[in-house]
């Protein structure tokens, strides 16, 4: 994945440039860390979805998913 491959919106742009300036080892040309970025959002995302009560028949996938982004994080160097 290269930077030009997804669209970036002004805002978006603006706030990768805050967290460039926040995070020092960040830089927004750099493809690793916008996976980073975007690694932080799937996670997010699936924190969102074990948490809320849902279809019951679901609950294998959610475990699933609790499991492999417990993998994820042990893999991740934030």
């Amino acid at each position: 994945m290269t930077p030009n491959s997804v669209y970036l919106s002004g805002e978006h742009k603006r706030l990768l440039g805050q967290l460039c300036e926040l995070i020092p080892d960040f830089d927004s040309e750099v493809p690793e860390n916008l996976q980073r970025i975007f690694g932080l959002g799937l996670f997010a995302l699936l924190i969102q979805v074990t948490i809320k009560p849902g279809d019951s028949g679901k609950s294998e996938l959610r475990r699933g998913l609790v499991a492999a982004a417990k993998g994820m994080v042990g893999e991740m160097d934030v």
